[in-house]
């Protein structure tokens, strides 16, 4: 189903990822969360006691709703990135930043191969 809708998926695409969603996944969240969904991104935020000037690193960051939103709550002075495994994904999260106005760097990536440094600060 997710071929007839989206397009087929390339086959180097890990199984199960949302590869093919990027231009309708934040509409489907919108409804499957009944419109609560900035109420939940707010309450991770929180859970997340996120600071003025952090660094942040979201993994798995879709279309980049959640990573916007931290940047917001960091601040000016953080430094802020996102990673997924489906480009378009990164491609929506992209536009979304640059809209804001917002530095965010977001690119595609697997949690099992990271694309910063191990232990490093240089990822943002």
């Amino acid at each position: 189903m997710l071929n007839h809708l989206h397009g087929k998926v390339s086959e180097k695409v890990a199984a199960g990822s949302m590869q093919g969603w990027g231009k309708t996944y934040d509409l489907l969240t919108a409804v499957m969360s009944f419109g609560q969904e900035r109420k939940l991104r707010q309450a991770t935020l929180d859970l997340a006691h996120i600071t003025p000037g952090e660094r942040i690193l979201e993994v798995g960051c879709g279309t980049g709703t959640l990573t916007l939103a931290a940047k917001v709550r960091a601040g000016a002075g953080s430094r802020v990135s996102g990673i997924d495994i489906a480009p378009d994904m990164i491609e929506t999260a992209k536009r979304k930043a640059a809209k804001a106005g917002e530095e965010i760097d977001f690119q595609v990536g697997r949690i099992q191969e990271i694309p910063y440094p191990d232990g490093s600060s240089t990822w943002c």
